[in-house]
């Protein structure tokens, strides 16, 4: 069946094939027609901008002219045309990337999960757009497309593709699928398909690894941490009238919130609410402009004094630390909270350090370049640099970009096994999968203020 102009959705694992698929449909590093432009835009929207522009209305200028103003409209460009790119959010930055890329007028756009940035009702008002479209053919990828509690634009149907629909999709177009259509897998089972992996080895990192029979090892093992796991000296963090402003925009006034150690905080948000901006004044990144915070009663200022409480997972894992192997990421990490651990570990290579990376699917990869890895890898890199360090307090900044349901489930365990152990973690999320798993407070940033927020 032809694809037509409109949204397919692609769902599958991670290690599925997903990323080939796409990357095969939009021919990358292959040469497209004239009158057939791909384009492709990957798990991190940074990659997918030029890097010479510093305005956001420079950027999309460079692409070309706005074509579809309505969508322009339902991506919330028009207020964002005067801001920096470097004070975007995610999600923001994850909107410029799909404008920029719409003003090329492609045939042909495959997104890899960057949309799981944005919050779920921008998501899915977007896909009811996207699914309105005459002249491109865009297929997706979304780990949270199958728990949203409202689905893409209608009508949509499930469907089971064959085993050769890899081999189909890229002959022609043919055999996919048609508008709003989503694909619940592509194959059952790459792990128990030797001949499938097999012909797949010559299509991406990913694949290659499930071909040699490494991806079976990068399944994640929750349960290999519960032993290692020792208690973690905690303390309440209270946040105190905290302000932050950039430039012209408000971003936080007066904020104020009690969070006790032992327990999961979710924080959210709508996409540039300024969850990311409160994680970087608790690992003291920026200052506030007023307020205070303070760490089991005493005044904490890591913007002065150094970061030594909150361990960061940033939301983009590409921010700083991918020049390392995810056995020195961690080894970095842990030198920096130091003073917390009850036993300082110099070396970044105890069993707890072993434990740490079975339990996150990592254990073959630990001295891998971490730039070379596939992006759902490199996301789990700096999540175990993260979790590992022994820290009191975690911020977790989007922790499940990319990943699928099963690692979810993992996080979820190896997440209460820590809270039981003491320490305290404040989770970001739009539509948070690990809410499933997982109980937890809500707190809710909105117009400068942090409230609670009973479910």
């Amino acid at each position: 069946m032809e694809v037509v102009p409109g949204l397919t959705f692609i769902q599958g694992p991670n290690f599925s094939g997903r990323t080939a698929l796409l990357e095969r449909l939009c021919k990358v590093g292959k040469e497209a027609g004239p009158h057939d432009l791909r384009v492709y835009l990957s798990s991190s929207p940074l990659e997918c901008l030029s890097g010479l522009a510093v305005q956001v209305g420079v950027e999309l200028r460079m692409h070309g002219e706005c074509i579809d103003s309505d969508l322009e409209n339902v991506l919330e460009i028009p207020p964002l045309l005067e801001r920096s790119l470097w004070t975007l959010s995610g999600g923001e930055l994850a909107k410029v990337a799909v404008a920029c890329a719409l003003r090329l007028e492609p045939r042909w756009l495959g997104i890899d999960c960057a949309l799981e940035e944005l919050d779920g009702e921008a998501r899915r008002t977007l896909y009811r757009a996207m699914g309105r479209t005459t002249s491109t053919r865009i297929v997706v990828a979304d780990n949270r497309l199958l728990s949203s509690t409202a689905g893409p634009s209608e009508p949509s149907r499930e469907v089971q593709p064959p085993r050769s629909y890899l081999d189909q999709a890229t002959q022609g177009e043919q055999n996919i699928a048609p508008r709003s259509t989503i694909f619940t897998r592509i194959y059952d089972s790459p792990f128990d398909e030797p001949d499938v992996t097999e012909h797949m080895v010559a299509v991406n990192t990913q694949l290659r690894l499930a071909a040699t029979g490494q991806a079976k090892h990068l399944r994640p093992q929750a349960n290999a941490i519960s032993d290692a796991l020792k208690p973690v000296k905690s303390g309440r963090i209270d946040i105190c009238d905290l302000t932050f402003r950039y430039s012209d925009i408000n971003v936080l006034d007066g904020a104020s919130m009690q969070m006790q150690s032992g327990n999961v905080y979710y924080l959210d948000g709508k996409n540039g609410a300024g969850k990311t901006t409160l994680a970087n004044l608790l690992c003291g990144v920026i200052s506030p402009r007023s307020g205070k915070i303070l760490f089991d009663g005493g005044r904490y200022e890591p913007w002065t004094t150094g970061n030594q409480v909150v361990a960061m997972h940033f939301q983009n894992p590409d921010l700083g630390r991918t020049r390392e192997t995810p056995r020195a990421q961690c080894k970095s990490m842990r030198s920096r909270v130091g003073p917390y651990l009850q036993k300082k570990v110099e070396d970044g290579d105890s069993d707890e350090l072993h434990a740490w990376a079975r339990a996150m699917g990592m254990e073959s990869v630990m001295d891998s370049q971490t730039i070379s890895l596939p992006y759902v890898l490199r996301k789990r890199a700096d999540l175990l640099a993260c979790l590992s360090s022994g820290a009191p307090w975690y911020f977790l900044d989007e922790p499940t970009l990319g990943q699928d349901e099963e690692f979810v489930a993992h996080l979820s365990t190896l997440i209460r096994s820590m809270t039981a152990a003491g320490a305290g973690l404040i989770v970001v999320a739009h539509e948070n999968p690990l809410r499933r798993h997982l109980k937890g407070f809500d707190i809710q940033l909105e117009l400068g203020q942090l409230r609670s927020r009973s479910r």
